[in-house]
């Protein structure tokens, strides 16, 4: 689980940044920017710890995910693998070199090692891109919509149905419902709404630990402006399964659901854009006044103004997941 912001400021305080850094490390933002002459070099790093399954796919989606909310095109990428034998450490790799090509990126460098003492495998990615201007989460303004792509828990509703499909069955989560979630591990990526997104939104972010509510937290906290938000779209894959195993669907970890603050008056190329590429938005809410918080109208306006991440401690541990229902 990420460290709270509050926690995280106290460090960040610490750094020293030198005049090359555009965007250094902020609380709610998803990457680095170095100015490097008339371009910015957008970076960003993510390990994958909470899944088994496919962790060569989330360990390219994940990191370029976070590089192309800046509205950078992601290009390239370096993986430190932490494997606990050879055979695995050879399939990891096999698989970042093959989805790093579906994605357009190039495998440039990175580490691969078997760790004694480890029981599974851990991949740190660091992805990188080129941008002529780039968008940040703080650039969020009072009256923009709010935007998601596809819905809540995108990424958290996959790892469950691959990695605990015996307890979803168990719980008695019908088959049909377990095949399809499974299916969601390939709408993980989010560049194709990123790169339209890039030409109407003020501000993008990806919503990881905490799900679509804590990543909403983070724009708010990063923008200073108070987001309300009238509904949040779930899937009925998202929905069984989360009620099945007494979890927060807004709060599941959920890469593959981009967050955009969109003006309103762009609202309909923005949609036009979207639905000629295929891509299925949802507005969800408006940007409000200065101030750090959601209000979440949809529970009695019931507002939120502390980091929400403890649902994605779930996903660590089955036997959470086995005592909650």
């Amino acid at each position: 689980m990420k460290l709270s912001p509050h926690a995280l400021r106290d460090l960040l305080d610490l750094i020293e940044l030198d005049e090359n850094v555009a965007i250094g490390p902020r609380v709610g933002e998803d990457f680095a920017a170095l100015k490097l002459g008339n371009h910015y070099l957008v970076i960003h790093s993510d390990p994958i710890t909470g899944a088994s399954k496919l962790i060569g796919w989330y360990s390219v989606v994940v990191p370029s995910n976070d590089v192309a909310t800046s509205g950078a095109k992601p290009k390239w990428i370096l993986s430190t693998i932490l494997a606990y034998s050879e055979d695995e450490a050879k399939s990891t790799l096999r698989d970042i070199i093959k989805y790093s090509k579906e994605l357009g990126l190039s495998l440039i460098g990175g580490h691969t090692e078997i760790t004694p003492g480890i029981t599974r495998t851990v991949v740190s990615s660091t992805a990188m891109g080129l941008a002529e201007r780039i968008i940040t989460t703080s650039g969020a303004r009072e009256g923009d919509l709010v935007y998601i792509s596809k819905g809540a828990g995108i990424e958290g509703t996959a790892i469950i149905a691959h990695d605990f499909e015996e307890l979803c069955a168990e719980k008695g989560i019908p088959e049909d419902i377990i095949k399809r979630a499974k299916k969601f591990i390939w709408e993980i990526s989010i560049l194709k709404e990123a790169m339209i997104g890039a030409k109407y939104a003020t501000s993008m972010h990806d919503a990881t630990e905490g799900g679509v509510l804590g990543a909403l937290l983070e724009v708010s906290i990063a923008s200073n402006h108070m987001i309300i938000v009238d509904h949040i779209p779930i899937r009925e894959e998202t929905r069984t399964i989360c009620n099945t195993l007494g979890l927060d669907p807004a709060k599941l970890i959920s890469s593959g659901t981009l967050i955009m603050t969109i003006p309103q008056e762009l609202e309909d190329d923005f949609l036009s854009d979207m639905e000629k590429s295929g891509v299925e938005v949802h507005r969800i809410g408006i940007v409000s006044r200065h101030g750090v918080g959601i209000v979440l109208k949809y529970e009695n306006n019931k507002i939120i103004k502390e980091y929400l991440g403890e649902e994605l401690d779930k996903l660590y541990s089955p036997s959470d997941i086995r005592n909650d229902k």
